[in-house]
């Protein structure tokens, strides 16, 4: 029978004392934490026990500030800033008629064939509200006017 290496773990009881947790509170949310992928060390459950590498707790005893361990799947990059800012914004939905939106979708696609860069149907609404808005200044301050 082959011989198997096996690595140096301590079970998460044994990690609780050495770090001084010992209420059923810190207890109950250390394990949370665990559940949540926030646990500052990585886990390995098995056999109905989690189990924590030596190295990781080792390194923290001895004073070195433990990484937070995700495994790669779990890494999520940030990725670009959001386009719209939620606080400002407004999000319109409306009907629009079938004959309507099919002739805007041919105007929009004969459009995005002559730019390199095609718009989605959403800037060109946009741009069509801006267009509808510079077109018609004097309806904009009507109140003022009035007075």
């Amino acid at each position: 029978m082959a011989k198997v290496e096996q690595k140096e773990v301590y079970t998460l009881e044994e990690v609780f004392e050495m770090l001084g947790i010992n209420s059923d509170s810190e207890k109950a949310s250390a394990r949370k934490d665990i559940k949540n992928g926030t646990f500052p060390f990585p886990t390995l459950y098995i056999r109905n026990r989690h189990l924590v590498p030596k190295k990781p707790i080792d390194d923290f005893l001895a004073g070195f500030k433990p990484q937070s361990y995700k495994p790669p799947w779990q890494q999520l990059k940030k990725g670009r800033p959001r386009k719209w800012i939620p606080s400002e914004t407004t999000n319109l939905n409306f009907p629009v008629s079938k004959n309507l939106n099919n002739l805007f979708e041919e105007i929009c696609d004969n459009i995005n064939k002559s730019i390199p860069n095609p718009l989605t149907k959403g800037d060109f609404l946009r741009l069509a509200m801006e267009e509808f808005i510079e077109r018609r200044p004097e309806f904009r301050n009507m109140e003022e006017e009035e007075e």
